[in-house]
């Protein structure tokens, strides 16, 4: 008979330092996206790109939770850092004067820029030797939505160039 102590050890041993250290930068980044998207949300003027924003930054608080719940459960610490690549990468993303003084198109760049290599650590993280199938399958789930948010954001692009 398996004890829910047992299950946990066994989730541990599946769980290696290198995929807890590249989940943490993972959880980093995410956290950067949030927070960006927050004061996105709030200083962006056209409406469409305030609603995305804050849906993005909701989202990206559902991803961070969901990530943190599932290393828990596999036994791994999440840790409250910010390697500096993603530090750097998030003040680009979340400085104010870039949603205020530059024009839609620029910010949706930036934003696809920044979730393109968002979408590279997703897929090298799932791809990873070692990755336990059912944290795989959340990384993947998390991938696709925002792969799905990156399709808006260029619908959006195009309705912002053609305005001009």
């Amino acid at each position: 008979m398996t004890t829910h102590t047992d299950e946990k050890a066994h989730k541990i041993n599946r769980l290696s330092p290198f995929i807890t250290l590249r989940l943490n930068a993972l959880i980093s980044r995410i956290v950067d996206a949030r927070d960006g998207y927050q004061q996105a949300s709030e200083t962006v003027r056209d409406d469409d790109l305030k609603a995305l924003f804050t849906y993005s930054s909701e989202q990206r608080d559902e991803f961070c939770s969901a990530l943190e719940h599932a290393m828990e459960e596999w036994g791994a610490p999440s840790e409250e850092w910010r390697p500096l690549k993603h530090t750097l990468r998030s003040a680009v993303i979340s400085l104010k004067e870039i949603f205020t003084d530059h024009p839609p198109h620029e910010v949706i760049d930036e934003c696809l820029s920044f979730e393109g290599d968002a979408i590279g650590e997703y897929a090298s993280l799932i791809d990873e030797k070692g990755i336990p199938a059912e944290l795989g399958a959340l990384l993947a789930e998390q991938r696709d939505r925002i792969v799905a948010e990156i399709e808006q954001l260029k619908r959006l692009h195009l309705e912002v160039e053609s305005e001009n």
